[in-house]
């Protein structure tokens, strides 16, 4: 009979842990909440710019080495093989 009353105490107490658990969780954000405004919308602004044009200037980067490589590759394979060796 005591293992019986152990067991339920055992789990009432996971039930009311897991109950608290569930209060800890972040709410979703309501649907007619509005949007976060950023405190300086023109240093935000010009940080995105800033952010958006260093990564269009690092992937067209990328891509021209890219394809010197593969042009380099084609026209003298012992220099391709040091392409290989470092894409």
């Amino acid at each position: 009979m005591k293992p019986n009353a152990v067991a339920r105490a055992l789990a009432l107490a996971l039930m009311v842990a897991g109950s608290a658990g569930l209060a800890l969780v972040a709410q979703p954000a309501r649907a007619d909440a509005p949007a976060a405004v950023p405190a300086a919308p023109k240093l935000h602004a010009a940080m995105r710019s800033l952010w958006q044009g260093h990564v269009e200037a690092t992937r067209a980067y990328a891509l021209a080495v890219k394809a010197n490589a593969q042009v380099l590759r084609a026209s003298d394979e012992s220099t391709g093989a040091l392409f290989d060796a470092l894409a």
